[in-house]
C-alpha cells in the first residue's frame, strides 16, 4: 500500500490520511509552549561511514533475560544516559537512527502491522521511496533512501509504526512518557514527562536542544537570506537533504549529560509516542508529533523544543525520522 504524506505549515506541506482538525484539545493545553513553524538544511561533513553491510547484519539479541536495564546499543545509535528533573533515570539514541542502522532491521523476522493496535494497515517496514526518479503518490525521491552511499544521513520517509517496530526490534522503544507508555494529554512539554522534551530541553532549562537563544549556525536548517532578511528556502543557501548525523558540533546541548546528544533541533523531525485520534467528518484518524523541526523548516521557532507537528500515523515524507529512548527505571 502506499503511505501518504502531509504537509506542514509554511514550506513543508505533508498530506494526510484524513483531515486533522484545526483546534483540537491537544493545541489548546499546549498553546502556551507550542510554536511550530517551517525548517531547512545545508550537507555538513563527507559520507565517512562504516560499510553498509545491508540485512546480513542482522545478529539475535543475546542479553541476558535477568540483566539489569542498562544504556549499551548493538543496534541503532550509541545512547546516553539521562535524568529527569525529577530524577527518573532513563537512556536516548545519541543521535537520529541512520539508513545503515535501518537497514539491518529490513532483514528482522518481524510482521508488518503486529508492531502496535492501531498499524494493522502497514504492510512493509521498507522507507516509502518512488518507483521512478519522480515521487508520486506521497513516497519520497529515490535519492532520499541510499544506504550504501549515503550510511550516515538519517533514515527517512519512514511511518510512526516503522519507527515503532524499528526501535522494539533495537530493545528499544519509541520515545514516550518517561516510565513507559505514551505522553498523556497535554503534557509534552514538560520535562517529567515527556523523554523527548526533557532530553531537548536540557531537563527543561532550555528553549532549544543548544541554549535559550536560536544560533542559525548551530543546527542544520534554513538559514538566514541576507537581501531579504528571511529565512528563504529558495535563496540557494538551503540544502535539499539532512545532514550526517552528528556532524554539527554545536547542535547539542551544552554540558554533559546532554552534550553527547545531537541533533534534536533540526535536520529531521522525529516521530514520539504521543498520539491522539482526531475525529472528522469521515471518521477521524490517529495523528502522532514529530518534534524537533527539519532541514526544510524556515521559521527558528519550528527548531525549539516545544515546538510539534501532527501528522497522521501511517504518513511518511522527506523530512520524518526518529530516536529511540530506553527506561532504566
Amino acid at each position: 500500500m502506499v503511505k501518504l504524506l502531509r504537509f506542514r505549515s509554511g514550506f513543508l506541506a505533508l498530506v494526510l490520511l484524513a483531515a486533522c482538525a484545526a483546534n483540537d484539545e491537544e493545541d489548546a493545553a499546549d498553546a502556551a509552549s507550542d510554536t511550530s513553524a517551517d525548517r531547512e538544511v545545508v550537507d555538513a561533513g563527507a559520507e565517512t561511514a562504516p560499510q553498509d553491510t545491508g540485512a546480513d547484519d542482522v545478529q539475535p539479541d543475546n542479553t541476558p533475560a535477568d540483566a539489569a536495564p542498562n544504556c549499551d546499543s548493538d543496534r541503532g545509535p550509541s545512547m546516553v544516559e539521562v535524568t529527569t528533573p525529577s530524577g527518573i533515570r532513563y537512556c536516548i539514541d545519541s543521535t537520529e537512527v541512520t539508513q545503515h542502522q535501518y537497514k539491518p532491521f529490513l532483514g528482522s523476522p518481524m510482521t508488518p502491522g503486529s508492531e502496535h493496535e492501531r498499524c494493522e494497515f502497514n504492510d512493509t517496514y521498507n522507507p516509502n521511496i518512488a518507483t521512478s526518479t519522480s515521487a508520486p503518490g506521497g513516497a519520497c525521491n529515490q535519492d532520499r533512501w541510499t544506504p550504501s552511499t549515503t550510511p550516515n544521513r538519517p533514515v527517512m520517509c519512514v511511518d510512526w509504526c516503522d519507527a515503532y517496530a524499528f526501535c522494539q526490534w533495537a530493545g528499544k522503544r519509541l520515545c514516550g512518557r518517561v516510565g513507559g507508555g505514551a505522553v498523556p494529554e497535554g503534557a509534552r512539554n514538560d520535562p517529567d514527562v515527556s523523554q523527548w522534551f526533557n532530553a531537548c530541553s536540557q531537563g527543561g532549562t532550555t528553549a532549544y536542544s543548544y541554549g535559550n537563544a536560536f544560533d542559525e549556525t548551530a543546527c542544520s536548517g534554513a538559514r538566514l537570506n541576507p537581501d531579504s532578511g528571511t529565512f528563504d528556502l529558495d535563496s540557494g543557501l538551503s540544502p535539499d537533504q539532512p545532514s550526517n548525523v552528528g556532524s554539527w558540533s554545536a547542535c547539542t546541548g551544552s554540558q554533559a549529560p546532554w552534550s553527547a546528544i545531537h541533533d534534536l533541533s533540526g535536520n529531521i523531525e522525529e516521530w514520539t509516542d504521543h498520539c491522539r485520534f482526531v475525529s472528522t467528518e469521515n471518521g477521524g484518524s490517529w495523528q502522532c508529533p514529530l518534534r524537533g523541526g527539519n532541514f526544510m523548516d524556515g521559521h527558528s521557532e519550528d527548531y525549539r523544543c516545544d515546538s510539534a507537528g501532527n501528522a497522521w500515523i501511517g504518513a511518511s515524507h522527506s523530512s520524518f525520522g526518529f530516536r529511540c529512548c530506553r527506561d532504566l527505571e
